[in-house]
C-alpha cells in the first residue's frame, strides 16, 4: 500500500501506513489486534472476508482459538460506536464478516473541516444508555414494526412471553432505532440486577443522575424531573419487580405525557392503558425428513442456529444432510432463541443427530413437571437443565457459585467464589473459559478489565442450583470480595482521577449493594455488613447513592457495639451525619462528637481530617468565625498537609476558605480556594473541581465583580450539566438567580430560580429549596407581585427560623432588598398578616404560588 492512501468511511480516516484511526481529525485508540482487523475489513469492503482469511492475516502463522477474532470483532464494532442505525459490519452467517460502510480512498490525512463532525461523546452520552449489540441481529422486521405502531398509540407497551424468547433484545433494538423520535432521548432501566422492589424507583434516578435523597420518594422524585421530557424509557426485565415496576409505569403515564415506557415482562404489569404484545418465538420449519439446508434457512431460527453455530465453531455451513436435525431442535426449543443458542454451542461436542436426540430425552423426562407453567417456560426450563447436565462436575460448581454475583465480576472475584477443597485457584480460570466457551458465561472486554457475567435466566438457573447444594455460604465469600475491594476503593479514591476510578470501581456498585443487602438479611453477617458500610463513602459521593448510603447507615447503627474497629464505627457515624446540610448550627451533635473521637482513638487521620471540617462547616455562621471552629479547621489541614497533594486536603482548605467567606476575610478565602482548585485540577477530581468553580463565583460576586461572578457561574452550570451533576446544578442555579436578580433581570433569575427549586426538590435537599423561594420572592416583588411575595417570604422566615438554617450573604442581600420594598409597599399590620398566612402554608403550597405569579409569568416568558 502506498503510504500516501488513506481509506475514508463516514467521519472516520483510516491511514494503513501511519496506522492511525481518526474521527472528525480527532485520533482514535485502537488496539494493535483490532487496528488488524479493522484493516483486513476495510481493505475488502463489500465483500466477504472469511474468518479463516482474517485471522491468518492477524495472527499469521499462529493457531488461535476463534473467540478471539469475535473479541476484536466487538472492540472495532464499538470504538467505531456501532449501533441500531449505524452499521458497518456485517456478520455473514457461516462465512464471516463484511464492511458494508461506503469506503472512499484519499490521499494522505484529511483535514477534519472536510468531514461533518461528530457530536461530542458526551452529547451522544446524555441521548441515550444503550449499550452497543454484541452479535448479530436476526429476523424480528415484523415484530419490531407491530411493537413500533402500538408505541406510537399508546404511551405503554409491555412485551410479555417466556425467559429467553427474546424480549430485550428486540426492545433494545426498537430502542435505537427510534432515538431521533425522542428530542430527550432513550434510556434504558435494567432491573434484572436488582434484589427488592423498593430499588426500581431508585435505580431510575440513578439512571437519570438524580440522587434520590431525603425523605421524598424515590418515585416522586423521577417522575418530578421526567414530568416535561419526551423521552422514550425501556423498563426491561419486570417480572421479579412487577409491582413496583407497575406502580412507577403508572405514576409516568400519569404525570409524563411525553414519555412512552417500553416495558419487557414476563406477566403483564396489570396497568390502565397497557398495551400488551405477546412476543413470539422465531419462526421455526415445519417437520420435513427431506428438508434441504436452503429451505431451512428460510426460518429464522434455524438462521440463528446457524450463526451462533459458526461464532462457536470458527466457521459452520448447514448442509442437507444436517438440516433435518437442525430443523427438528429449533422446532423442539419452539424457536426460542436463548435456547436455540445454547443448542448451537453444543456443537464442539456433538453433532446435530445427537444434539436432538438428547432433547427428545429430556422433554420426555419433564412430562410431569408443573401443569399450570406455560410451555415455553417448561422448554426452557428443560433447555437449561441440559445444558447443566452437560457440564463436568467443577464446571457445574463454578457456575452455580458464580451466581452470587448480580452484576457479574472479574476474574479475581470468580476466584474469591468459586474456589475450595473442590476447586483450587489455579483452576477457576480454566473452568471459567470453559463456561464462556460454552455460552453460559459471557467475558465483556470493554471496560479496564475483564468481567464475566451471565445472562439473567442463567444466573437464577444457576441460583436456584446453588441454594440446593446448600451452599449459603458463597454469598458470605462474595461480600468479603466486595469489602476487600472497595477497602482498596476508598484508599485509592483520594488521589485518583474520577473517571480512572469510577472506570475500576463502578462496575462493581450493583454487587456492592446486594452484597450490604446480604450482610443485614437474615442470614447475613452484620458485622460485616457494618464494615462494608464503612467503605461505602466514596462510590456513595461519586455515583450519587445517597437514598443507599441513608438507608445503609441507618442499617448499620443499631450494630455499633464494642466489638466493632473504632474507625469503621467513626466511618460509619460521619457518613451518617455527612448527609445532613445546613451551616449555622450552634452544638454539635452527639454522633459527631463521637466520630472525632473514635477518629482520634483509631489514629485515622483522614477519618479524623473530614469529622473534623464536617463538624466546622456545619457550625459556620457569617460574621467572625469562632476559635473552636477555626481550631477544628487548622487542625483538619494540617493532619493531611504531608499527603499532598490529596482531594481530602483540598476539601479541608476549601471548607476553611467557605469560613473566611463567611467573616469577609476575601483574600484569605481566595488564596486557600485557588490552593482547593489547583489541587483538584491536579488529580482530576471532577466534582471538586466543579465545586472550587462554585465558590470562586461566590468570592466573585460578594468581592463586587457581579459579571465575573456571572461568567465563573454559567461556565459551572455548562459542566455541571455536561457531567449530569445534578445537586451542584442545583445550587448553581440557585446561585445564578441571586446574582441575575442583583442586576434586575427578573426573567433569568426567576427562570433559575424555578429549576432549581425542582432540582432540589427532586433530590430532597429542602434546604436549598428554601434558598430558591427566596429568590423567587425577591422576584415576585420587584415585578409587583407583592401580595404573593410576602405570603412565600413568610413561609421562608418560618423555615428558617424551624430549621436554625442561617442566611448567608448573597441570600441576606436579597433579603434586605425584598423586606425594604415590602414595608414600602404595604402597612405593617397587612405585611404581617400575609407573613402569617404563608409561615402557614405547606411546601407544595409554597412553591405553587412562588411560580404562579403572573407578572412572574410574563417575566419568565
Amino acid at each position: 500500500m502506498s503510504g500516501s492512501i488513506s481509506y475514508l468511511f463516514a467521519e472516520f480516516c483510516l491511514n494503513p501506513t501511519r496506522r492511525t484511526l481518526t474521527c472528525a481529525g480527532v485520533p482514535v485508540e485502537l488496539g494493535s489486534r483490532a487496528m488488524d482487523v479493522l484493516l483486513a475489513l476495510v481493505s475488502r469492503a463489500g465483500e466477504v472476508a472469511t474468518k479463516a482469511d482474517i485471522m491468518a492475516e492477524v495472527w499469521p502463522g499462529v493457531v488461535v482459538e476463534e473467540n478471539n477474532l469475535t473479541t476484536q470483532i466487538a472492540t472495532v464494532r464499538r470504538v467505531l460506536g456501532e449501533t441500531g442505525t449505524a452499521r458497518f459490519i456485517q456478520t455473514v452467517p457461516g462465512r464471516g464478516y463484511r464492511f458494508v460502510a461506503e469506503v472512499r480512498v484519499g490521499g494522505g490525512a484529511v483535514p477534519a473541516a472536510s468531514l461533518a463532525p461528530l457530536p461530542p461523546p458526551e452529547a451522544v452520552g446524555e441521548r441515550h444508555n444503550l449499550p452497543t449489540e454484541s452479535s448479530s441481529f436476526i429476523g424480528r422486521g415484523r415484530e419490531l414494526a407491530e411493537i413500533r405502531a402500538r408505541l406510537e398509540a399508546r404511551a405503554l407497551v409491555t412485551l410479555v412471553g417466556a425467559g429467553g424468547v427474546g424480549k430485550t433484545r428486540v426492545a433494545l433494538r426498537l430502542a435505537g432505532d427510534l432515538l431521533d423520535n425522542f428530542p430527550d432521548g432513550v434510556f434504558l432501566l435494567e432491573l434484572a440486577p436488582l434484589t427488592e422492589p423498593r430499588l426500581v424507583a431508585e435505580a431510575l434516578c440513578r439512571v437519570l443522575g438524580v440522587p434520590a435523597t431525603g425523605d421524598r420518594p424515590a418515585e416522586a422524585v423521577a417522575i418530578s424531573v421526567l414530568r416535561q421530557k419526551r423521552m422514550l424509557l425501556v423498563l426491561d426485565t419486570c417480572e421479579h419487580v412487577l409491582s413496583a415496576a407497575a406502580s412507577l409505569a403508572a405514576g409516568i403515564l400519569r404525570n409524563c405525557p411525553g414519555l412512552r415506557v417500553l416495558a419487557t415482562s414476563r406477566e403483564a404489569l396489570g396497568v390502565a392503558g397497557e398495551a400488551v404484545y405477546p412476543m413470539p418465538s422465531l419462526a421455526v420449519p415445519n417437520a420435513s425428513q427431506g428438508m434441504t439446508a436452503a429451505e431451512a434457512l428460510r426460518s429464522d431460527a434455524v438462521r440463528l442456529f446457524t450463526e451462533r453455530a459458526a461464532d462457536a465453531l470458527g466457521s459452520y455451513d448447514l448442509t442437507d444432510a444436517d438440516a433435518p436435525a437442525v430443523a427438528t431442535i429449533c422446532r423442539r426449543l419452539d424457536g426460542v432463541p436463548l435456547a436455540t443458542e445454547l443448542a448451537a454451542a453444543r456443537l464442539r461436542m456433538l453433532k446435530p443427530a445427537e444434539i436432538a436426540a438428547r432433547l427428545e430425552d429430556v422433554f420426555r423426562l419433564l412430562t410431569g413437571g408443573s401443569r399450570t407453567a406455560l410451555p415455553r417456560q417448561q422448554t426452557l426450563r428443560a433447555t437449561m437443565d441440559w445444558s447443566f447436565s452437560l457440564l463436568s462436575e467443577a464446571e457445574q460448581v463454578v457456575l452455580r457459585r458464580l451466581s452470587v454475583f448480580v452484576d457479574g465480576c472479574p476474574l479475581k472475584g470468580a476466584v474469591a467464589v468459586a474456589c475450595g477443597a473442590d476447586i483450587p485457584a489455579e483452576d477457576v480460570f480454566d473452568l471459567v473459559s470453559a463456561l464462556v466457551a460454552k455460552s453460559l458465561v459471557a467475558a465483556d472486554t470493554t471496560g479496564q478489565v475483564t468481567r464475566f457475567r451471565m445472562l439473567e435466566a442463567t444466573r437464577q438457573y444457576a441460583a436456584e442450583r446453588l441454594l440446593e447444594a446448600g451452599e449459603i455460604g458463597r454469598h458470605r465469600d462474595m461480600a468479603a470480595y466486595i469489602l476487600a475491594t472497595f477497602r482498596r476503593a476508598e484508599a485509592a479514591w483520594p488521589t485518583q482521577a474520577t473517571m480512572q476510578w469510577l472506570a475500576q470501581y463502578g462496575p462493581a456498585a450493583e454487587n456492592f449493594r446486594a452484597a450490604i443487602d446480604w450482610a443485614f438479611g437474615v442470614h447475613g453477617d452484620a458485622a460485616l455488613g457494618v464494615s462494608l458500610v464503612a467503605v461505602s463513602g466514596a462510590i456513595a459521593e461519586e455515583m450519587s447513592l445517597q437514598t443507599d448510603l441513608r438507608r445503609w447507615t441507618d442499617a448499620a447503627l443499631p450494630h455499633l457495639n464494642e466489638a466493632t474497629p473504632k474507625a469503621e464505627a467513626a466511618a460509619v457515624l460521619y457518613l451518617h451525619t455527612m448527609l445532613i446540610k445546613r451551616i449555622g448550627t450552634e452544638t454539635v451533635p452527639v454522633e459527631r462528637q463521637q466520630a472525632i473521637a473514635w477518629f482520634r482513638e483509631a489514629g485515622d487521620a483522614v477519618g479524623l481530617s473530614r469529622a473534623l471540617r464536617q463538624t466546622a462547616i456545619a457550625r459556620a455562621m457569617p460574621g467572625a468565625a469562632s476559635a473552636d471552629v477555626l481550631g477544628m479547621l487548622d487542625e483538619a489541614v494540617s493532619l493531611l498537609r504531608h499527603l499532598a497533594p490529596h482531594k481530602d486536603l483540598a476539601t479541608a482548605l476549601a471548607h476553611t476558605g467557605g469560613v473566611y467567606f463567611l467573616s469577609a476575610r476575601l483574600d484569605e478565602c481566595r488564596k486557600l480556594n485557588e490552593a482547593a482548585l489547583a489541587m483538584r485540577q491536579a488529580l482530576g477530581d471532577r466534582s471538586g473541581v466543579l465545586a472550587s468553580s462554585v465558590n470562586m463565583a461566590e468570592l466573585l460576586f460578594l468581592d463586587g465583580d457581579v459579571p465575573a461572578a456571572l461568567r465563573y457561574a454559567t461556565a459551572a452550570e455548562s459542566e455541571a450539566r455536561r457531567c449530569n451533576a445534578v445537586a451542584t446544578l442545583a445550587l448553581i442555579l440557585c446561585n445564578l438567580a441571586g446574582y441575575r436578580l442583583h442586576g434586575d433581570d427578573l426573567a433569568g433569575g426567576a427562570a433559575a430560580a424555578a429549576e432549581a427549586l425542582g432540582l432540589s426538590r427532586a433530590i430532597g435537599q429542602d434546604y436549598l429549596a428554601v434558598m430558591c423561594l427566596e429568590h423567587l420572592a425577591l422576584a415576585l416583588t420587584l415585578s409587583g407581585e407583592i401580595v404573593r411575595a410576602a405570603q412565600v417570604l413568610g413561609f421562608v422566615d418560618a423555615h428558617y427560623k424551624s430549621a436554625g438554617q442561617t442566611r448567608e450573604w448573597l441570600e441576606q442581600a436579597g433579603h434586605d432588598r425584598m423586606v425594604a420594598r415590602l414595608q414600602a409597599a404595604l402597612p405593617p399590620d397587612r405585611l404581617q398578616s400575609l407573613r402569617d398566612e404563608g409561615a402557614a402554608w405547606a411546601p407544595e403550597s409554597a412553591d405553587a404560588a412562588a411560580l404562579r405569579g403572573a407578572t412572574l409569568e410574563r417575566a419568565v416568558a
